[in-house]
């Protein structure tokens, strides 16, 4: 089951094999509960449909988790129980930034560097200087 989603997703969709770009999203966001998941892979193969790379789409599930959390876990406090969602949230946000930030520094991740465009680079020839030259 989907617990962010809630839509009583399949519960067999679940791959843990750290060797997968899936099993690898799930240990960075300690998704790891096999009978009670935070994400389906399908959930997780989405982010990593969206992110480019491994570690930008743990950053951000950490972040639809923070929204979550935002959503559902207000700051509540009464006589012996105390939850506060938001410094959960900001917690999770400054997990997936670092993510993110690990992400840039590091090539690997997925190949890719952030910085480049997805249409390759042509070069042109340098200008031709007809000079005083007539054809």
């Amino acid at each position: 089951m989907s617990g962010i989603a809630g839509d009583g997703g399949d519960q067999s969709a679940f791959e843990l094999d750290p060797t997968t770009n899936v099993g690898m999203v799930r240990l960075l966001i300690t998704d790891v509960n096999e009978a009670d998941p935070l994400f389906t892979d399908t959930e997780i193969e989405a982010f990593l449909t969206l992110e480019s790379g491994v570690k930008r789409a743990a950053a951000s599930a950490l972040e639809t988790i923070a929204r979550s959390e935002l959503l559902i876990s207000k700051k509540i406090t009464t006589q012996d129980l105390s939850t506060d969602g938001p410094a959960v949230a900001a917690e999770l946000r400054a997990t997936a930034k670092a993510l993110r930030e690990q992400a840039a520094k590091d090539r690997s991740d997925d190949g890719l560097d952030p910085s480049q465009a997805l249409l390759p680079r042509y070069s042109f020839p340098a200008p031709v200087s007809w000079g005083d030259s007539y054809l």
